[in-house]
């Protein structure tokens, strides 16, 4: 055999460096086949009554952490006077959807972590529902329809964080997103009425 150019690197290497790369996407892909898959199960399970009795626990605890926050800080620090007047008939099925659905599924459904274990997983839920929480001012920045100066407010901010966390809960017990996405929706409607924003 011929002697092997300056600089060329023995097959083995070569060969070494080749696996490595094919790992490395194999571990890629596997990951987005991970995420893509808990995303279909979470929206396909049906929530068991045991889910929506914690549904309802979480709801009250949420109610409370409300009425706390209205009071020290006060009622315009929680509830918005400055958002349009809709119908109520029209907000319950949009806000279903809008925002309830779609951020449930974004944040629950694709930035929960799948096939990950203790501190990592952790810091993943606290990752995803810091994400959420930032969402919310981000809607203002860019001038999105639904925004509201009240979502500057740090006030406001403590029950989003709260919502998410308990948003995450239902997802880590109940493995579905439906819990979670009532929880929203019942949210956002008592906000609103209570914000005098439906007739």
């Amino acid at each position: 055999m011929g002697a092997r150019l300056h600089g060329e690197r023995p097959l083995c290497q070569r060969h070494e460096e080749v696996s490595a790369l094919g790992r490395r996407r194999g571990r890629a892909v596997s990951g987005e086949c991970r995420l893509i898959t808990a995303f279909r199960d979470r929206l396909v399970r049906v929530p068991k009554t045991r889910d929506w009795a914690e549904m309802l626990g979480l709801l009250a605890i949420f109610s409370v952490t409300t009425l706390a926050v209205s009071l020290i800080f006060g009622k315009d620090a929680v509830f918005s006077s400055s958002g349009p007047n809709v119908s109520v008939w029209l907000f319950l099925p949009v806000s279903f959807f809008i925002p309830s659905l779609f951020e449930e599924a974004v944040f629950r459904g694709l930035f929960q972590p799948a096939g990950h274990r203790g501190a990592q997983r952790a810091l993943l839920l606290a990752l995803s529902i810091g994400v959420f929480v930032l969402w919310h001012p981000v809607q203002v920045w860019l001038g999105l329809p639904m925004a509201q100066s009240l979502f500057l407010q740090l006030p406001f901010l403590t029950l989003v964080a709260v919502l998410g966390a308990c948003a995450t809960i239902m997802v880590q017990r109940s493995g579905s997103l439906w819990t979670p996405v009532v929880f929203h929706w019942c949210i956002v409607v008592v906000w609103k009425l209570l914000s005098g924003g439906s007739t």
